[in-house]
């Protein structure tokens, strides 16, 4: 399926923040209660078939038409945050990493995204060192039956809200689904780090 200079999931992920947790720095349920207040969403939804011919799309979405994808169900939407929001600066200072980009996705009962890179990054990280940058996943809800999120090789579920995980390659493969019946929010933040 995946093969030559797009393939990276033998990358793994740095778990060294365990030990790091936004609880009682963030209120991730007084956040989340006005999400919907957040100016600038983006609803992604890939309606894509057989019959697609997009030279825009990168390779392997090719490999994922020809596997079959009912693709009205893949969508999500992203809530994303400036460097001014409260929650993204005291993030920031947790992971000791200067504001890349940020956003909150979303995922609603019912719906997956499959492995993909987020090629959106390109335009916010050209003038930093992508020696420096890193992936922070953020979980900011209590655990709820069905919600996955994938990163290379790792399948992270039920975990602790305020759990903090940092990806060994900012553009390493990831995918989530939901199949419980609540909506499924991850925090991302990606970053130049101060301590590199």
């Amino acid at each position: 399926m995946l093969n030559g200079a797009n393939t990276i999931l033998t990358l793994y992920i740095d778990n060294c923040l365990m030990d790091r947790t936004t609880s009682g720095i963030i209120d991730w349920n007084a956040f989340l209660s006005t999400i919907d207040k957040t100016t600038d969403v983006v609803s992604n939804c890939l309606l894509r078939d057989d019959s697609d011919t997009d030279d825009s799309l990168p390779n392997y979405w090719f490999d994922l038409i020809d596997a079959g994808y009912n693709w009205s169900n893949v969508k999500w939407t992203d809530y994303n945050l400036d460097e001014t929001h409260e929650v993204v600066k005291k993030f920031s200072k947790l992971v000791n990493s200067k504001f890349i980009r940020c956003f909150v996705s979303k995922v609603d009962p019912g719906i997956g995204v499959p492995m993909h890179q987020d090629h959106g990054d390109e335009e916010y990280t050209s003038k930093f060192d992508r020696n420096k940058m890193s992936r922070y996943t953020c979980f900011i809800k209590e655990p709820s039956f069905g919600q996955t999120f994938i990163v290379d090789k790792h399948c992270f579920y039920n975990e602790e809200k305020h759990k903090i995980v940092k990806w060994n390659n900012f553009q390493n493969f990831h995918a989530t689904f939901n199949v419980g019946y609540e909506s499924h929010y991850i925090f991302h933040f990606l970053g130049e780090d101060y301590s590199i």
